[in-house]
């Protein structure tokens, strides 16, 4: 299988996972749009910091560095307008969106009685509700050109449970459970 010339968005691309996603599908030949918050690396060079730091701007220039194509877009996948930006920009820039990967997601650890309820809804919104939104405004695109993949990267989490993170799995659950309806 090739990606050659295939697009692809995937968000939470300035590091970690999303930053591996986004490399392999640009050496498989994908134009990549590297989606997320992270434009200014704030690491201060610790392992733990030098492994999670990035941004857009590096992701897609080591895309770049390898021969391949991509464009960091900022992207806070909370903001129904930065969607709505990340789409135009993607539509704009290459015509098509061919492949979405959901990736950008954040954790809520805490015992129940103890969870923020800001942080918790913060964690819904990124984990659940961005990828939701995400799907509305590109899904148009993709069945016009009667083709195009959607992927979520979920845990393990939204099956079972560790101490301190109902808010985490219930988001992780959610999201599963959607992509599942929005597949059939």
């Amino acid at each position: 299988m090739t990606l050659q010339d295939k697009v692809a968005i995937v968000t939470g691309a300035s590091r970690g996972i999303g930053r591996a996603i986004a490399l392999g599908l640009a050496a498989q030949g994908a134009r990549v749009v590297v989606a997320a918050r992270t434009e200014v690396d704030t690491s201060r060079g610790t392992t733990f910091e030098t492994y999670a730091s990035g941004t857009i701007h590096a992701t897609a220039q080591l895309i770049q560095q390898r021969g391949g194509t991509a464009i960091g877009a900022s992207c806070d996948v909370t903001q129904v307008e930065d969607i709505r930006r990340l789409v135009a920009t993607t539509l704009e820039r290459f015509g098509c969106i061919d492949v979405l990967v959901n990736n950008a997601g954040i954790d809520c650890e805490s015992p129940l009685i103890d969870l923020d309820i800001d942080l918790l809804d913060r964690c819904l919104a990124v984990n659940v509700r961005g990828p939701l939104l995400l799907c509305k405004f590109a899904l148009p695109s993709m069945m016009a050109q009667r083709s195009g993949s959607i992927f979520c990267i979920t845990s393990g989490a939204a099956r079972g449970y560790r101490p301190g993170r109902v808010g985490y799995s219930m988001s992780k659950a959610a999201l599963e459970r959607m992509f599942l309806s929005l597949a059939e």
